[in-house]
């Protein structure tokens, strides 16, 4: 169920108009979602506040995997919260787990093209978490 107008609930019956075509124009992310899921409803808010602030970039929408089962099953969704990204009718992007909207900012920038920034926790798209620094000397610090 969306909450806002910028997010649309999707079925099985008009996942191909409102994913599939509409992603000519500008990328649809889907969310595959349960009620009973706890790190879905989590992302809720998250999608939300997303997809207020890209609306003129991106498309959310939403779909019930137990009320579309066979849309989950004909995109191999084993896991919830599953995210994916269409662009010109085709999958370009996959996301598994609950993201903050920074890690999902980066997913979409990175998934368009564009060089992932950084986020609030060190991740990015690109390389993963940071480096540790190693100490200066070959045996540590003060050796």
């Amino acid at each position: 169920m969306a909450s806002t107008p910028n997010i649309v609930d999707v079925t099985e019956s008009d996942f191909a108009d409102a994913v599939l075509t509409s992603s000519g124009s500008k990328p649809v992310l889907v969310d595959f979602w349960a009620t009973w899921c706890r790190p879905c409803t989590m992302m809720a808010p998250v999608l939300d506040e997303l997809a207020g602030a890209e609306s003129d970039k991106l498309t959310v929408a939403k779909v019930d995997v137990e009320a579309n089962q066979e849309l989950a099953a004909e995109y191999q969704i084993t896991a919830i919260p599953a995210l994916l990204l269409f662009s010109e009718g085709k999958v370009v992007k996959r996301i598994t787990g609950a993201k903050s909207k920074s890690a999902l900012r980066a997913e979409h920038g990175h998934a368009r093209g564009r060089r992932a920034t950084r986020t609030r926790t060190g991740l990015t798209a690109d390389t993963g978490p940071p480096r540790r620094r190693t100490p200066r000397g070959r045996y540590g610090p003060g050796i």
